[in-house]
């Protein structure tokens, strides 16, 4: 596994980027290890200059993923017993994309993804899980309690309730109301962590609660408030921004959550599940206007985001809300971030891309695949430090505990 110490930079070259794809929420709560905090990356000394990007593979010497055998210096493990990451036996329908994982154990983690699909791992196998719809799931949420929500690419909002012999029954709480309607997407969800609220985000658009059909929630008709909100009785409420937000990403932790999304969006609400959704929402700077489409916050309070062009952004704390540009050995579109700690994180993207950061060094793990070429990869989860899946274009890919990130192994 090659190896490259980068450093942190004060300035970045923004640039509008398109609208990417995936909105997988990510938390710490409940996925949690023993490993202490890292201290703040160090910045570099002089910042680049404006026309410079976060950062260059060719600078960082790390070299981008294998791309398929074509260059003879690139070597990839030649089995799975030798490699970090290796592919899922999950029989799924390599057209399909997976944005989103998530679980509440090793045993068990759902994925969902294109086409209304949703797969099941129970510690044994993957299994399909049928929902009757065909919109994209973009994102998804396991309570804990039998229960998974899943948020779809128009108005799908799906409950499952999950029976003791596996199957699920699912119930849409999303649809039209009445009159017209402008149908953008449930975009992201994140549960609290008394796992009694929910709070869901639209990726452009925002809510009108006066017209909810009975029993669903309000639903996106171009006014009103612009994330909803299921209390502990089970009521929905729109709360937070009057107007329209865009949103690709929740993250949180305990009572504080955190949103990001296109030209650079980053806010944060304090005491936002104590407030019922009305806690006020404070903009940070995060150095670019690149979208932001992953986020995570840990219990020391630092927070990481990620986003298009190999953005990587990380808030350490303090009262100034800014935060630190961090350069990687890469410039693909970042999707997904996950990590138990800043000493333990992960991040994933476009190309095959899996980059690890262990408080100090950038590393880029091994990777086996039944079909070599680069797969872009959406989201990642882990329920511990060794137990780490991955998504992506019509394939998953879990970490092997057996190889360790201290050495490059067999290739």
């Amino acid at each position: 596994m090659k190896r490259i110490v980068v450093l942190a930079a004060s300035l970045t070259l923004s640039v509008v980027t398109s609208y990417a794809l995936p909105a997988c929420a990510v938390s710490d709560e409940g996925d949690r290890s023993d490993e202490d905090a890292a201290s703040a990356i160090p910045l570099a000394d002089g910042s680049p200059g404006l026309d410079q990007v976060d950062a260059s593979v060719d600078d960082a010497g790390i070299g981008p993923p294998c791309d398929g055998g074509a260059d003879p210096a690139c070597e990839r493990p030649k089995s799975c017993a030798t490699a970090h990451f290796c592919e899922e036996d999950a029989n799924l329908d390599a057209r399909y994309s997976l944005l989103c994982v998530r679980g509440t154990s090793r045993n068990d983690v759902w994925a969902s993804g294109a086409a209304g699909t949703v797969v099941h791992y129970d510690g044994t196998r993957w299994a399909k899980v049928p929902t009757n719809v065909f919109d994209t799931l973009r994102s998804l949420w396991v309570t804990g309690q039998n229960e998974i929500w899943l948020t779809g690419s128009t108005t799908t909002l799906l409950r499952g309730q999950v029976a003791p012999d596996g199957g699920v029954a699912f119930t849409d709480l999303g649809g039209a109301a009445p009159g017209p309607v402008i149908a953008y997407p449930y975009n992201a969800i994140l549960g609290a962590p008394n796992g009694q609220q929910l709070l869901i985000g639209l990726g452009w658009g925002a809510w009108d609660p006066s017209r909810p059909p009975p029993g669903r929630p309000p639903q996106p008709l171009g006014q009103g408030k612009s994330l909803l909100l299921r209390n502990k009785e089970g009521a929905w409420a729109s709360v937070g921004v009057n107007g329209f937000v865009s949103l690709s990403a929740f993250g949180g932790t305990g009572a504080d959550i955190w949103r990001v999304g296109p030209s650079g969006h980053a806010a944060r609400a304090i005491g936002f599940w104590e407030a019922n959704g009305e806690a006020p929402w404070l903009a940070f700077d995060t150095q670019t206007s690149r979208e932001l489409t992953s986020v995570i916050a840990f219990p020391d309070g630092s927070v990481w985001a990620v986003g298009l062009q190999g953005v990587v952004r990380r808030f350490g704390g303090g009262s100034v809300p800014r935060f630190d540009v961090v350069a990687v050995p890469t410039t693909s579109d970042l999707y997904g971030i996950w990590g138990t700690s800043s000493t333990n994180l992960w991040v994933v993207g476009k190309g095959g891309t899996i980059l690890h950061y262990d408080g100090n060094e950038w590393t880029r793990p091994s990777l086996y695949m039944k079909n070599q070429g680069n797969h872009d990869f959406y989201a990642i989860w882990g329920s511990g430090p060794k137990d780490v899946w991955v998504v992506g274009k019509g394939v998953i890919v879990r970490l092997n505990p057996d190889v360790s990130l201290e050495a490059a192994g067999e290739r």
